[in-house]
């Protein structure tokens, strides 16, 4: 049974055009825990960055969340009561902070300020204090991200301020719990220099590692592959294939990118650039051929695109099993079935900045965790904090005291309920679920719509 209840807010149509512009599939992702602090230091409306998890030995599961004077670790173990549990102020700030773990070690580096690599040991979250138990800043003191290749023990340094690895890498030792807590260098090189050609821009914003092999987004320069199983001796780099920027193959700035677990496709995003919608997309690589990787399709579809805005941009995909989980900036996270990896479909997001109206630039979603045990998703905004999130629906859905500004799915397995709740001017609301029970504290204002459909769309 479906029902429909509309109001408009004058005869002149306010209401038009609201329709055209949803574009939501159901919103299969549950919001559990949200942490946000208004008094903390920011660069305008940059507060947070970077998203990490970790386990501890016994199952315990974190979320590591950059700030921009701070670094935070929370216990996520019971999502619903999530906490914090540790912090850490480096010297310093930066809006650009990434984080990986290994063993129970976490690795932070800054793309501002001069903290080089910061080692903590993640056994003594208990005391509400990160424990730092090194920080080198010999070999450099500014660095874009990192990347860890568990299966080899290595930790590898992209987008430095050394002049040597500036458009390369520096690549460390973790090999022993002694190298693992105080990494050793392996080797130092820029990639412009070892193909002989300087005047190239090799300079790495994000990669992806994995078997010593290489998965490079070169920025402007397009995507590349490169063999590292002997870096140890820089001249024996070899580069296995690229691709080089152009609007029939990666189109635009090559931000970052993860591989399908047998590395046969990788999922491209792009960033930062103007022009029509074959940019600011995710592309859809095969690499079978690592000599000769070829885009097979891409995919991008606004939550605004009904109003015509293409202009919403990726920022990091990540690849758990059959699911790709992208970071989208203002549309939030974006989860996409690839199953049939050449062709993906979105099957559930959480925006996390549901109020824009039109796509403004490079804020909001920065950064998605989605590996896990539990299956919980950790994910980083950069005005709005910490989210630790659920795939699924929930069994029953109550929502109380609440206020919906914008366009919204709710679905639950059994029931929804929806208590003193407000549906504000020209906002749409969406309610799938067998049972439906409105109580008679909610407002609906003029203008809006609210949808009821007696149905289970979340499956069994």
């Amino acid at each position: 049974m479906r029902i429909m209840i509309l109001f408009f807010l004058n005869l002149l149509g306010s209401f038009y055009g609201l329709s055209q512009c949803i574009n939501a599939p159901l919103d299969s992702i549950t919001c559990l825990y949200h942490f946000d602090d208004d008094n903390a230091s920011s660069h305008g409306n940059l507060t947070f960055n970077d998203i990490w998890g970790y386990v501890d030995g016994a199952g315990q599961e974190y979320a590591i969340l950059g700030g921009f004077d701070s670094i935070y670790v929370f216990d996520v173990t019971d999502p619903v009561n999530s906490f914090r549990s540790a912090t850490d102020d480096p010297p310093g700030t930066s809006i650009w902070r990434d984080f990986k773990t290994f063993d129970h070690y976490l690795y932070a580096v800054a793309d501002q300020g001069t903290t080089g690599l910061r080692v903590y040991d993640l056994d003594s979250l208990e005391v509400d204090k990160l424990h730092l138990v090194t920080e080198k800043t010999d070999d450099f003191v500014r660095a874009h991200n990192i990347f860890i290749d568990e299966n080899h023990a290595k930790l590898y340094v992209a987008g430095s301020n050394v002049g040597a690895a500036r458009e390369g890498l520096l690549i460390y030792d973790l090999s022993s719990d002694a190298l693992a807590r105080d990494p050793a260098l392996i080797s130092i090189f820029a990639f412009d220099t070892l193909i002989g050609d300087e005047s190239l821009n090799f300079y790495i914003h994000d990669l992806f590692v994995r078997d010593d092999t290489a998965y490079c987004s070169h920025g402007t320069q397009g995507y590349f592959i490169w063999d590292l199983s002997k870096a140890a001796t820089p001249d024996s780099v070899k580069l296995v294939g690229f691709m080089e920027n152009s609007t029939s193959t990666s189109g635009g700035y090559v931000h970052s990118s993860w591989n399908t677990d047998d590395n046969t496709y990788a999922y491209v995003a792009t960033e930062l650039n103007q022009g029509d919608n074959l940019l600011r997309q995710i592309y859809i690589v095969d690499q079978t051929d690592k000599s000769n990787p070829q885009v097979v399709n891409n995919w991008k579809d606004p939550l605004l695109s009904g109003c015509g805005i293409i202009d919403n941009v990726p920022h990091n995909p990540f690849v758990a099993g059959d699911l790709l989980f992208i970071s989208y900036y203002e549309d939030g996270l974006q989860v996409l079935d690839i199953s049939d990896p050449a062709n993906p479909g979105r099957i559930g997001y959480f925006d996390t900045e549901p109020s824009n109206t039109s796509y403004n630039g490079t804020t909001a979603n920065w950064g998605v965790y989605p590996f896990l045990p539990s299956g919980t998703i950790l994910v980083s905004d950069t005005k709005n904090g910490l989210f630790v999130l659920k795939l699924g629906c929930q069994n029953d859905l109550v929502v109380s005291n609440d206020l919906i500004i914008s366009d919204k799915v709710m679905a639950a397995k059994n029931s929804v309920s929806i208590d003193n709740t407000s549906l504000e001017n020209e906002s749409v609301l969406s309610i799938h679920a067998p049972i439906i029970s409105l109580q008679g504290g909610t407002e609906i204002k003029v203008g809006s719509q609210l949808t009821l459909i007696n149905e289970n769309l979340c499956g069994n």
